[in-house]
């Protein structure tokens, strides 16, 4: 085996040493935590991801999130199944229109996410002051940058759309929950592990935030009995955000073409990402020289 492309399976330090023939590791998608990027680099196996294929439909599933834990979808839709129609449809819920979005990520997906919240909905958008915001993004997506600490109390739409890195691991906790409107609604379709999931139930039971949307959960598929099941105001996805007829093919296609070409001594370009391109280079120089 000398390629991997490879999903959400997790590939550590262990894995990769043993595999002697390994060469390249193509992640069909974004995040890249469940792979053990320095332990590649060590064996000279070139990582590669295809961040940008995914930005759409990813924005389109975290719009439906805040519309969907807005007007309260899933309640609505059993209040039809159940009969109890007379007792939903007094229920008067937010619209986006008009709302404040903070998005924490402004990369491809975060910019996205801004210019369809302000141009399709005219929601004000705010972003985190942080070392790895790009001015450009800021401009593209029309956002005013602030402290987090603003960002939480000015937000009522919170969306992380930030990679999990040892700086964001549990980013969104007690503290910071408290930190937001009553009237707020967080989302995140980024990784579960963003968020303190014991902090969040309390949070979202004792109405400190009004509701959350969320694609990931710390542990897929969570265990029964994890509380967030039970609450009403919470909407749920199997981490599908980035699942559509499209996407699934593009992602094949672009992950073939780029390992074809690596092993031809070629540098693949956009929108597949080499993360380790000192990497990547020295392995292709060798395939030239072969």
């Amino acid at each position: 085996m000398n390629a991997v492309i490879l999903g959400a399976p997790r590939l550590t330090r262990k894995v990769i040493l043993g595999a002697r023939k390994l060469e390249v590791i193509c992640r069909r998608g974004i995040g890249v935590d469940n792979i053990d990027v320095k332990a590649a680099s060590e064996q000279g196996v070139v990582v590669a991801n295809v961040p940008e294929i995914l930005t759409p439909t990813v924005m389109e599933h975290a719009i439906m999130l805040m519309l969907a834990v807005s007007r309260k979808l899933v309640r609505a839709d059993q209040s039809v199944r159940t009969g109890k129609w007379e007792k939903f449809d007094w229920v008067l819920n937010p619209e986006l229109g008009g709302k404040a979005v903070g998005i924490v990520g402004l990369g491809s997906l975060g910019s996205a996410l801004a210019k369809v919240a302000r141009n399709s909905f005219g929601m004000s958008v705010l972003t985190n002051d942080n070392p790895h915001l790009r001015p450009d993004n800021v401009k593209e997506a029309g956002a005013k940058v602030v402290p987090f600490e603003k960002l939480l109390r000015d937000s009522d739409y919170l969306v992380l759309t930030v990679p999990l890195t040892d700086e964001t691991e549990s980013m969104i906790g007690e503290r910071e929950l408290r930190m937001m409107k009553r009237s707020s609604f967080l989302i995140n379709v980024a990784r579960g592990l963003l968020i303190d999931e014991v902090a969040l139930y309390r949070a979202l039971k004792d109405g400190t935030i009004a509701g959350a949307g969320l694609d990931v959960l710390e542990r897929q598929p969570p265990e029964p009995d994890n509380p967030l099941l039970r609450l009403e105001n919470v909407v749920l996805t199997p981490h599908c955000a980035g699942l559509t007829i499209e996407t699934s093919r593009k992602l094949s296609m672009v992950c073939v073409e780029a390992i074809t070409k690596l092993f031809k001594g070629e540098m693949p370009s956009p929108p597949l990402k080499i993360l380790n391109p000192d990497v990547a280079r020295e392995y292709i120089a060798k395939s030239r020289q072969a």
